[in-house]
C-alpha cells in the first residue's frame, strides 16, 4: 500500500508549521488530529501548508473544522486551486492566509 499522506513538522516561536502532502482524507485525518493533539499544549498557533496536498474529501474538511475548534489560531497556506475551491465551497476559506513557509 502506498503512503497517501505525509506530514513534516517545524516549531518556531510559538507556532507549529505542518507541511502536509498527498491526500487529506480519513486515513490522513487520524494522523493529523493525533499529531495536533500532541503539539497543541506547546504552541498557540498552527499553520498548515497544503502546497503538496493533492486531494481533500469530507473527512479532510471535518479535520480542518476540528483543528479550528482546538487551536487559538489556525492558518492554511498554499492550497492548490482545487483545495482552495473546496475550502471556499465549505466556508473555510477564511482560514487561508498568505504567510511565508517556515522552511
Amino acid at each position: 500500500m502506498a503512503i497517501r499522506c505525509t506530514a513534516e513538522v517545524i516549531r518556531s516561536d510559538g507556532t507549529v508549521w505542518v507541511g502536509l502532502g498527498g491526500e487529506l482524507d480519513n486515513a490522513c485525518l487520524t494522523v493529523l488530529l493525533s499529531l495536533a493533539g500532541d503539539l497543541e499544549t506547546r504552541s498557540r498557533r498552527l499553520v498548515l501548508d497544503l502546497a503538496d496536498v493533492t486531494f481533500i474529501d469530507s473527512s479532510g474538511v471535518y479535520g480542518l473544522v476540528q483543528l479550528q475548534q482546538r487551536w487559538m489560531a489556525l492558518t492554511v497556506i498554499n492550497p492548490g486551486d482545487g483545495i482552495r475551491a473546496v475550502l471556499r465551497i465549505t466556508g473555510l476559506d477564511h482560514l487561508i492566509g498568505d504567510e511565508p513557509s517556515a522552511g
